[in-house]
């Protein structure tokens, strides 16, 4: 099995020398080109090792968490049809990865070792709650639209904006909803690729939000075969906007069916606050951007870092870190020409508006 693996890795990193960064032989990079890689008898020589060594780790990946993966499976479980469909989406990984891959103790741990590559490009760098749609919503199809086959090259999707525009790409001539705070989406990819079934070597597909690279695989697919993977990939353009989308690369030429399953954002908070001081400064505070003294006296503004429309607004002087309270009261209204703004203005017991420290708290659904 070994010896298969070396020589279909061989071939494979051979097939793919354009591909590959000549200063980190496990990285995909598309734009080399195979001339010159071929041109470098040591370059040539340097890939084909570590397609062997590539080989014999996920060999070795495979053999060690064989039996845990077996006990997993539901139905019959064939350990050569296990290993080959393993091998297939692991031919793209460093050797790096693949030895950290072998040293963890259990299947789950390797499982999640391998998930964490290229977090950087599928994934927020925040901390993300995912949110499930209802139903999953049609946001490309190839054989419909979305600019044909894709690959090899990048493209970029949209995840969401105006119905036409999902229509456009072969998505559900509805769309698939506004979600201006996403942060990432979870979706599901099938590629469809033509040729007769096993045709020619494996491909790959990669989902980011930019252009660059790719660095990592989405998931591995062969001529003829259709397959399918979940896949979460960071937001190109969102932010409070009506749109908002991502990028495909395929090493092959492959058309593409995306289905939108989830929206990933920020951890839900249900309470921001800050304590502010009279000049204007932030003493202390929770999901706070910025504050600031608006120049008139008693009026201040407090940023937070999220939409506070459908909150509620409270706020009451107060010296941040003082024993004795002042005496005199605040209120609060949206602050004008921002979504996460709170105004605040303080005035003294009589109600004339004097420069005043004061806690602010956003309650939010």
């Amino acid at each position: 099995m070994i010896g298969m693996m070396v020589a279909g890795l061989t071939a494979l990193t051979m097939a793919s020398a354009s591909a590959r960064s000549p200063d980190d032989l496990g990285t995909v990079n598309a734009a080399a080109t195979q001339g010159s890689a071929m041109a470098d008898p040591q370059a040539v020589r340097a890939r084909i090792e570590t397609a062997r060594q590539q080989a014999a780790l996920i060999n070795q990946i495979a053999d060690k968490f064989q039996a845990e993966a077996a006990a997993q499976y539901r139905g019959s479980f064939s350990a050569m049809d296990w290993k080959l469909e393993f091998g297939a989406r692991l031919v793209y990984q460093p050797v790096s990865t693949l030895a950290t891959a072998f040293a963890a103790g259990n299947l789950g741990a390797m499982q999640s070792g391998l998930a964490s590559v290229g977090a950087a490009k599928h994934a927020s760098n925040n901390n993300q709650v995912i949110t499930l749609l209802a139903n999953p919503c049609r946001i490309v199809d190839t054989r419909l639209g979305g600019g044909g086959m894709l690959g090899p090259a990048f493209r970029p999707w949209y995840a969401f904006n105006t119905p036409a525009s999902i229509a456009a790409q072969g998505g559900n001539p509805a769309g698939c909803g506004n979600y201006p705070d996403a942060d990432s989406f979870f979706v599901y990819v099938t590629v469809v690729p033509p040729g007769a079934p096993l045709s020619g070597g494996a491909g790959f597909l990669s989902m980011q939000h930019d252009a660059s690279g790719p660095t990592s695989s989405t998931m591995n697919y062969y001529p003829g075969i259709n397959t399918a993977n979940f896949g979460v990939t960071a937001c190109d353009g969102c932010g409070g906007t009506s749109s908002g989308g991502f990028y495909a690369y395929a090493s092959s030429p492959t058309h593409v069916v995306i289905d939108l399953v989830g929206v990933g954002g920020p951890l839900p908070v249900t309470t921001m606050w800050a304590s502010i001081n009279a000049n204007g400064s932030t003493a202390r505070g929770f999901h706070t951007v910025s504050s600031a003294w608006l120049l008139f006296t008693g009026q201040y503004e407090v940023i937070f870092d999220r939409n506070i429309m459908g909150c509620s607004f409270i706020a009451g002087v107060g010296v941040p870190g003082a024993t004795s309270p002042p005496v005199g009261q605040a209120t609060t209204a949206v602050r004008n020409g921002t979504t996460n703004g709170v105004f605040v203005l303080t005035t003294d017991s009589a109600g004339t508006a004097v420069n005043q420290p004061f806690h602010v708290a956003v309650n939010c659904p």
